[in-house]
């Protein structure tokens, strides 16, 4: 399972085990921050372009991804495939 969000979250960056019923591991959760892309203007369409006053860049949108894997291998190659 896999999500992002638009901020930063407490944990910082890594992998943490998550460990369930007398302390065996059932999971690993993985903390990721990310720099979003920044989105490019599209040219405009038809006539010339306007001269507007520059303005500053934008800045970057910090998010981050939490992946949640499961400890154990899975039982067969063909299901690790699928």
């Amino acid at each position: 399972m896999q999500a992002e969000f638009p901020w930063v979250l407490g944990p910082p960056e890594g992998r943490y085990v998550v460990r369930g019923h007398a302390g065996r591991p059932e999971h690993v959760l993985m903390v990721t921050t990310l720099g979003a892309a920044q989105r490019r203007r599209l040219g405009r369409r038809g006539g010339r372009a306007k001269t507007a006053a520059p303005e500053p860049d934008p800045e970057p949108v910090t998010t981050t991804r939490v992946t949640l894997v499961g400890a154990e291998p899975f039982a067969s190659e063909a299901a690790a495939a699928s």
